[in-house]
């Protein structure tokens, strides 16, 4: 069998994800980045996540979507025969107008919801605000964590509308680095999205 060469796989039509119709109505949002195989035949084979969206319903739609795409086969360059390319693709799913996305809606598995929690938690430990604020404001972030916990980016999706609140949750998260994982020993990077509001 050919072996597989490292380039990206270029020739491919991307289906657009289908958005699971729960993961629509949690409002849930993220990126799942599929690797795997275009085979000289053109076909697709050994799909699995490189980079989790942090909901598994988000990942197999992503995975689905990697498994339909339609590709011209690869040729070797130097023999001109078909050969196997590996790909990576990334799969956003993102919602029309400001998200409010909640890392633990009702529907969700006891213990997505706990690990939601603990996260809330250890953030909200660090987290130096006000006793002034509102409390009918809301901050969305999403945190990129490594394979270790620790905290590689943080990037402020909804604005509780309040400055300082939003660089204190910031602040907190930072400050909370290392973060527990919710399978330890996972492999790759993992995104999740949390929700903060003062009260």
């Amino acid at each position: 069998m050919p072996a597989v060469t490292r380039p990206p796989a270029t020739g491919c039509l991307a289906a657009t994800p289908e958005y699971p119709a729960e993961a629509r109505r949690w409002r849930i949002e993220g990126t799942a980045v599929v690797s795997g195989i275009v085979e000289p035949d053109g076909s697709i084979s050994g799909v699995q996540v490189l980079e989790t969206s942090g909901y598994a319903l988000l990942d197999e739609a992503a995975m689905k979507a990697a498994r339909s795409m339609t590709c011209a086969p690869s040729k070797d360059p130097k023999t001109g025969h078909a050969t196997r390319v590996s790909f990576s693709r990334g799969f956003a799913f993102g919602l029309d107008g400001t998200p409010t996305v909640s890392p633990s809606p009702p529907g969700l598995p006891s213990a997505t919801r706990g690990y939601a929690e603990l996260l809330r938690a250890r953030v909200k430990s660090n987290l130096l605000v006000a006793d002034n604020l509102p409390g009918d404001i809301t901050a969305v972030v999403r945190v990129l964590l490594g394979p270790d916990g620790s905290v590689l980016q943080t990037t402020l999706q909804k604005s509780s509308g309040v400055k300082s609140y939003d660089d204190a949750v910031l602040k907190a998260i930072e400050r909370s680095d290392p973060l527990p994982l919710l399978k330890p020993g996972q492999l790759g990077t993992q995104t999740v999205v949390l929700t903060f509001k003062p009260k």
